[in-house]
């Protein structure tokens, strides 16, 4: 069979790669021109699980793998498989790799082994092989190299597709970022600098009245008569009243700004980051938990309210009033002055080092205090779990681990902030002594300086300090706030794996068609759940799927809904690939039932209408009466007004689920899915749902998964999904007719139904009567 293959000009770099010039001489001395190969790979492991470099070849007419070992030994073709020979392609997961193999006269011989960072390169060179087993066009193009999971910039493998790769991260952008979110406050920043400036020049004016008030009131000596010192004194006090007064005006109105500008930043941050995780995929929120995403909302986005109050009241505040008390004390002595500041350079050189010892410390501190979040996220809810089993003691230990660690991290930037303080604290204090004796000297002398102007000099050296001392706890609130804010942009740099198309495609009137084209999907890397399975659902028909547990029949719904996107091949909704339609007409064109019924604290009524608000009240019961839930609800004394705690908490399991479905019922989608519709009710509560489905279902495309087959029996078609294909189709009778897994599973169930239960009991005594 003729293999015609396509090749792109430039070539895949993963599907391609270069022999060394060695190993390629040694080819073409055993007759194998190197150049004819149209794949060639690299494998880092041997089949024994050492590593060594392997290359594998194909050609047109064969198939084989060369080595150059390590250590001097010699370089050898370790397989040569003619193409006839081989049946099938296929690869094997293992422990931290996997393995390459191939069916040769009805055994699968291991071709090469792989590590789990060569097995995306060896997924995709299956795929190539077994296109060329099937005689189909074989391509292996620069979009080959393109791996979803890997960081396009740096290569670092990704948690999952789409994630933000820790390695690239612009921390230093971190700043330009939450200055950019204060745009909108422009006009509000400028007013609150320029009270910012007029509140510091005002607090420039006390100590220079301390001045006076010593030099012409209290000690000026015989030369200024009494009453020109009292005057000098009333005017004094009331001057320091007036500038008291008006500091304390500015201060309050800088404050009221301020406190309104930081709540509304926190606001806009909060709303969002939620709004990134919901239009996040599921993939996203698979891999993190719910306590984590929690702590991320709720307490790392406080640090950019906090951001403001420390530009308008903290650190830029005290850089200022650093800068001005500085001019203030040499425009007084700038020899006291320079005497005064020789602190001031193991204070920064301090600094400095208690930044790059304490920074990666609040890493762990935010990290255990999410993990805490988290574990107390799933023990409250579980707690009926935790209790049906007797486990609180256990959830307790474990609640105990990870608030040590939190408390353990938390009380080490604790104990270095203690010992850093008070550190700096008193290097303050000797720069104060310092000028106590100095300036104390020049008084005594007479050399320049008066005492007033030493009493100034003090008044304007303890504000010179303060604000410094502020700025030495400036470390410990910016690893805070790097730490919580990278947090924070992590979320909002990580790009939605579930995106719209530029130019999305409407979808005003749905007909109800689902078409899977060749789909395969996995949910974690190199291990497919779905395996290039294609199937037609026509408009209107109803379709059961069934399989053992884990065969994929839930993921076909996910793959439908667009919970996830196809990893290969697409699925179709009325002839168009969902990928290109919008997602709000997807999801309106689709009503799914959970297995799992989720419904929000609130009233029964709001629920039912969550994705109808607008629906009547008319409409409501209509859809609760289909779904069978509108006696039950009447028997609550608030009836639909009734109120329901988290998770449906105050309805059974069974009211659960028909609430669910009579939300879905009433959003009225052209597509009705049922993911285990039935499976949390009683017998009779399920016939009275199966009867009316069958009503409801009229005209709409339904697609049933069920473990209880009978449930199935009239529904047009059922897919059989066996190891994430599907092995059988038909009807029901066609299936039984066939014998294979379908027949199996329904005489199995059979089997087990013949065992006397509860419910067969009850409904014979209801026959009998």
């Amino acid at each position: 069979m003729s293999n015609r293959l396509v090749m792109s000009v430039r070539r895949s770099e993963l599907l391609n790669r270069q022999l060394p010039e060695e190993l390629a001489e040694f080819l073409r001395q055993e007759g194998v021109d190197p150049s004819k190969a149209w794949l060639s790979a690299e494998t880092d492991l041997n089949l024994s699980g050492a590593y060594e470099q392997v290359f594998l070849l194909a050609e047109s007419d064969r198939l084989l793998t060369v080595a150059r070992p390590r250590d001097g030994l010699p370089r050898s073709i370790r397989l040569d498989i003619p193409r006839q020979a081989l049946k099938e392609i296929r690869t094997r997961r293992g422990v931290g790799g996997g393995f390459l193999e191939a069916l040769v006269e009805g055994i699968y011989v291991e071709i090469l082994a792989y590590s789990n960072a060569q097995a995306d390169t060896f997924h995709k060179v299956t795929k190539k092989l077994q296109d060329w087993l099937a005689g189909k066009e074989a391509s292996t193009g620069p979009e080959d190299d393109y791996d979803p999971r890997k960081c396009p910039t740096c290569g670092m493998t990704l948690r999952f597709k789409g994630d933000t790769c820790r390695r690239c991260v612009d921390r230093g952008a971190v700043l330009t970022r939450v200055l950019r979110l204060m745009k909108p406050y422009t006009g509000w920043a400028i007013l609150m600098f320029a009270l910012l400036m007029v509140v510091i020049g005002l607090q420039m004016v006390p100590p220079r009245l301390q001045k006076l008030l010593v030099d012409k009131a209290l000690a000026p000596g015989e030369s200024i008569p009494l009453a020109t010192r009292e005057s000098w004194l009333l005017w004094l006090v009331l001057t320091w009243l007036g500038v008291r007064v008006l500091v304390s005006i500015g201060d309050m109105v800088n404050g009221r700004l301020s406190s309104f500008v930081a709540t509304q930043i926190t606001y806009d941050m909060r709303n969002a980051v939620l709004g990134r995780l919901t239009n996040l995929s599921v993939d996203y929120h698979d891999n993190n938990s719910v306590g984590r995403l929690i702590s991320r909302v709720s307490y790392d986005t406080d640090v950019f309210g906090e951001f403001v109050r420390q530009v308008t009241q903290g650190f830029l505040a005290q850089i200022v009033m650093l800068a001005v008390t500085g001019a203030m004390l040499f425009s007084i002595s700038w020899k006291l002055a320079m005497w005064t500041l020789l602190p001031a350079p193991l204070v920064f050189l301090a600094s400095s080092f208690y930044w790059r010892r304490l920074y990666p410390r609040y890493h762990r501190v935010w990290d255990s205090r999410s993990r805490m979040t988290g574990s107390l996220s799933s023990i409250l809810s579980g707690i009926r779990v935790v209790k049906a089993f007797g486990q609180e003691q256990r959830e307790q230990q474990r609640f105990n681990r990870s608030s040590g660690y939190y408390r353990n991290s938390s009380r080490d930037v604790a104990y270095a902030t203690s010992i850093f303080n008070p550190s700096m604290a008193f290097l303050f204090q000797v720069g104060g002594l310092v000028a106590w004796y100095v300036g104390g000297g020049d008084v005594i002398r007479q050399e320049g300086l008066t005492l007033g102007g030493l009493v100034g000099f003090s008044a304007y050296l303890g504000m010179f300090y303060a604000p410094l001392t502020h700025l030495t706890q400036l470390t410990d609130w910016l690893t805070r706030f790097f730490t919580a804010s990278q947090r924070t942009f992590e979320i909002l740099d990580t790009a939605p794996q579930i995106v719209e198309s530029e130019s999305p495609k409407p979808l005003p009137a749905p007909r109800g068609g689902v078409v899977f084209e060749n789909v395969t999907f996995g949910y974690s890397r190199h291990d497919p759940v779905i395996k290039n399975v294609s199937f037609e659902i026509r408009p209107g028909e109803h379709v059961g799927i069934v399989g053992k547990s884990g065969s994929g029949k839930t993921t076909l719904v996910n793959l439908l809904a667009r919970f996830y996107d196809v990893d290969e091949g697409r699925v179709l909704v009325d002839g168009v690939d969902v990928r290109e339609l919008d997602i709000e007409d997807v999801r309106k064109s689709i009503g799914v039932v959970l297995q799992e019924p989720f419904l929000f604290r609130g009233t029964i009524y709001a629920n039912v209408t969550y994705g109808q608000r607008e629906a009547t009240p008319e409409q409501v019961i209509a859809a609760a009466k289909a779904a069978h839930s509108h006696d039950f609800i009447l028997r609550h004394p608030l009836g639909y007004d009734t109120w329901i705690g988290e998770r449906g908490a105050g309805l059974s399991g069974g009211e659960r689920q028909r609430v669910s479905i009579a939300r879905a019922l009433l959003y009225d989608p052209k597509i009705l899915v049922l993911d285990e519709a039935t499976s949390n009710v009683d017998t009779e509560s399920e016939q009275l749902i199966q009867k009316a489905l069958e009503r409801i279902t009229s005209g709409r495309t339904t697609i049933a998964i069920a473990h209880r087959l009978s449930t199935l029996k009239s529904a047009d078609r059922i897919l059989v999904v066996d190891g994430g294909q599907i092995v059988e189709q038909g009807s029901h009778e066609e299936l039984m007719e066939l014998g294979g897994l379908y027949h199996r599973l329904v005489k199995i169930q059979t089997e087990l139904s013949r065992e006397p239960t509860v419910d067969r009991l009850a409904d014979e005594d209801r026959r009998k009567t």
